[in-house]
């Protein structure tokens, strides 16, 4: 099935349209000509994108959720996945993704970033969050806090060498995951 492959410039474009105040025409204009899934039944308001089939660069990008005000996001969950490989679970394949999207990100949210690294697992990958814009009490600042707990405006996920949602015991597939999570309101 063919995908539409996004540039650097289209996803700055795409990030750019998600976190800035009347943004979501721009992320419109992008996802409107890529390729997509056939549904069975026709997608919600806030799901009109879930269909489409991107990649950028070596990951598949999938949305889980999209919701505006007008034409701003409010809140989007986008999902970066590819199957792991060598050098993983060595080596996080995600660092490129994720200093990318760092960059995209600093002109919206400078340096107000938190920064924590979750414990590794038994073959001593691990992944981190970077929060920004947080507004809890530094006692909510651990990798388990769930994403509400933080009340930050958007955090970037980097989960390489993962079972995803799956026990780790209970499937040998592993993926390099990265999310970013936008809550603007």
């Amino acid at each position: 099935m063919p995908k539409s492959s996004l540039s650097d410039e289209e996803l700055a474009q795409f990030i750019n349209g998600i976190v800035t105040e009347g943004g979501w025409p721009k992320v419109v204009e992008l996802l409107e000509h890529c390729h997509e899934r056939k549904a069975s039944v026709a997608p919600g308001p806030d799901q009109k994108y879930f269909h489409k089939i991107i990649a950028y660069r070596e990951s598949d990008v999938l949305f889980h959720r999209f919701r505006c005000d007008g034409d701003t996001v409010m809140a989007a969950d986008i999902q970066f996945k590819r199957p792991s490989r060598f050098p993983s679970p060595f080596l996080n394949r995600n660092r490129s993704l994720v200093t990318k999207l760092l960059k995209l990100l600093r002109p919206r949210y400078g340096n107000s970033k938190v920064e924590v690294k979750e414990d590794s697992d038994e073959e001593g990958v691990s992944g981190r969050q970077i929060h920004f814009d947080v507004s809890s009490n530094f006692v909510w600042w651990h990798a388990s806090t769930p994403f509400d707990k933080w009340e930050s405006e958007c955090a970037i996920y980097d989960e390489p060498y993962s079972s995803g949602q799956t026990d780790p015991n209970e499937t040998n597939t592993r993926n390099d995951f990265g999310f970013l999570d936008v809550f603007n309101g």
